[in-house]
């Protein structure tokens, strides 16, 4: 009895193994099939395919000739092969859908760099941020910095609340920070909603302050395409010189890198002559892995500058995040010769803070980034500090809370 059992055990088990066998060779014929015809269009087009080779396919059939292929192994292959098949093949016909090269600034040879970004030493970058965040500005630069400080940044007013005299109110700040000193510098930009915008670009009109305006479904990035692309094209057509828009967080964190990428790059288009930022979310998106890859992205899509944070999340802007997005424009102005901007925001409050990202852009990218056209600090809160540092490089003493005015 128990033989029988054991010979009906033996005959499942086959069967079940066959069985198996086939649902792998009929995946693997498909998988195949779509690297293949992948492959030859990223050729067609002089791009490397090197992302595509990862082929669970051939360890299982070395393990076939080596005849050491166990139903565990099978199972497990199967369940590699619907990781990368099953939602994978349908999503490698997208791709190939997809066309890498859609928009005319997604360069078809950098999607490769979306799936084989270099891992990051966390231990490392966090170590470098810290030290960076132990050198001491001088007195004699100070009033440099604190300067510098200004000239890089932003005022932002993004409330449901936001009316012609509150926009009015931030513009007269960004271009005359401090009423009382002339030698003060303007912000570099204020940047509103798009139905603010008009007003933004009348009250800075024959000034350097330039007019920033978030666009396209923010500060989610989730509606649908043409309508963000819509959104975006009044704000430009408004007046707006930048424009802010987010990363698709629901397409980049399910691995539709190119999907991500291709609306970017449409969103540039979108721009015309105005600036493209890229806001990472860096909070949301994950590890410093994460991060770069998506600051690769957004660069390789044609971004202008990358961004931390809408500043709408608690976890906004770091020294680590930042060096990390440092390097990866250092490394891609190496790679392709394209400069991308920086902007760091969510967070910052004090001048001694806003010193550290200087530091950290200063000796990542260099001195060259340290000026409004690629480096942005997005903090208006930060102003009121900076200015009260300034007040006490001139009189040795802080002035009272009421020097400054409230947002």
């Amino acid at each position: 009895m128990s033989s029988e059992k054991d010979r009906d055990h033996r005959l499942k088990v086959k069967s079940y193994r066959l069985t198996l066998e086939a649902k792998i060779q009929d995946r693997e014929l498909e998988l195949t099939s779509v690297l293949s015809s992948q492959r030859e269009a990223c050729k067609a087009m002089g791009a490397s395919s090197a992302y595509l080779q990862s082929k669970p396919h051939e360890s299982f059939r070395t393990m076939q000739k080596e005849n050491t292929v166990t139903v565990d192994d099978l199972l497990y292959h199967l369940k590699l092969l619907e990781s990368t098949g099953e939602s994978g093949i349908e999503e490698l016909k997208e791709r190939n859908k997809l066309s890498v090269g859609t928009h005319a600034s997604l360069k078809p040879d950098r999607t490769r760099d979306f799936f084989l970004t270099p891992s990051v030493d966390q231990v490392a970058l966090e170590t470098r941020a810290s030290s960076l965040a132990t050198r001491s500005i001088k007195n004699d630069t100070k009033r440099a910095a604190l300067e510098l400080s200004i000239r890089c940044m932003d005022l932002t007013t993004l409330e449901g609340a936001d009316t012609r005299e509150k926009v009015a109110s931030l513009c007269r700040k960004a271009i005359r920070p401090d009423a009382t000193d002339f030698s003060v510098p303007s912000v570099a930009a204020v940047c509103v909603y798009p139905e603010m915008v008009d007003y933004a670009a009348e009250f800075t009109a024959g000034t350097s302050v330039k007019v920033a305006s978030v666009a396209g479904a923010f500060p989610s990035g989730l509606s649908n395409l043409n309508v963000r692309l819509s959104d975006i094209a009044d704000a430009v057509s408004r007046g707006a010189d930048e424009i802010d828009i987010v990363l698709n967080r629901s397409a980049f964190l399910t691995g539709k890198y190119i999907q991500a990428a291709d609306e970017i790059s449409a969103a540039k288009e979108a721009c015309g002559d105005a600036h493209l930022k890229v806001i990472l979310e860096t909070g949301e998106i994950g590890g410093y892995d994460q991060i770069r890859r998506a600051s690769e992205l957004a660069m390789a899509a044609g971004a202008d500058f990358i961004k931390t944070s809408t500043g709408k999340i608690p976890k906004a802007s770091t020294l680590p995040v930042v060096l990390c997005m440092a390097e990866a424009i250092r490394d891609h102005a190496d790679k392709t010769g394209q400069i991308v901007g920086l902007k760091a925001a969510g967070g910052i409050r004090t001048a001694k803070q806003a010193w550290h990202y200087l530091v950290v852009i200063g000796e990542t990218l260099g001195q060259e980034w340290l000026t409004p056209d690629l480096f942005r600090i997005g903090a208006s809160s930060l102003l009121n500090d900076v200015l009260q540092q300034l007040g006490k490089l001139e009189t040795g003493r802080y002035f009272g809370p009421n020097y400054v005015t409230v947002d």
